[in-house]
């Protein structure tokens, strides 16, 4: 049986139609009568000699930059004061309290970050977004006040939290040291920081609160 010609017109008054002649080329998969076969012949290698001087211009496979993917990354911050709230006082309690607070703001979650390689500051221009969540909670064994901070970052390079510098940094606005770790979930599992607050929560909606440590072990 005998098929139509598949082209369909782009412009003119019979725009968005196919051609009713006799299809005699097959081309591409399809069918077209000689006049079609030609220009679609044409409009092909128009392409391909288009693709091959943007190839003499730049190496084939190399239209993106290399190292500009955007990834994105979530750490999860826990800092454990290793005090109960009673032996801090008031005083104490508002001061580690502000702490945790003062940790999510993005200005100083952004001075934190450093560069995986080489532990340089990180270029703040490869930060495409950044949100956070923190809560303050008391170790249902240990009674120990500890803070928890959830940082979801969009970027396009390596990147780390300075940790030493945290540690250290604490330690000097505090007076005393804590116990500070970084866990950076895959993000195939943890998709999103809803997601991760949820995780990272669970043991208060289930069972209360929960020491840093009971989490640490997960």
């Amino acid at each position: 049986m005998d098929k139509s010609c598949e082209y369909i017109f782009t412009k003119g008054m019979y725009k968005g139609g196919a051609c009713a002649s006799r299809g005699k080329v097959p081309l591409l998969g399809q069918v077209y009568c000689a006049t079609h076969a030609r220009e679609i012949e044409k409009k092909a290698n128009r392409i391909q000699q288009s693709t091959a001087i943007m190839n003499q211009i730049q190496e084939p496979g190399l239209m993106r930059m290399p190292g500009e993917s955007i990834k994105s990354s979530i750490f999860f911050i826990m800092m454990n004061s290793n005090k109960q709230p009673d032996k801090l006082g008031d005083a104490g309690v508002a001061k580690f309290t502000k702490m945790i607070s003062y940790m999510k703001r993005e200005d100083v979650i952004r001075s934190y970050l450093i560069h995986a390689d080489n532990g340089q500051p990180i270029d703040q221009s490869k930060i495409m977004s950044l949100r956070s969540h923190s809560d303050v909670e008391v170790g249902q064994n240990t009674l120990r006040l500890h803070g928890n901070i959830s940082i979801e970052i969009y970027h396009k390079t390596r990147l780390k939290v300075d940790l030493t510098r945290l540690r250290n940094d604490t330690k000097q606005y505090l007076g005393y040291t804590t116990k500070i770790t970084v866990t950076c979930p895959k993000v195939a599992q943890m998709p999103n920081i809803d997601n991760f607050v949820r995780y990272a929560s669970k043991h208060q909606i289930e069972q209360g609160n929960v020491d840093t440590d009971d989490v640490e072990q997960e």
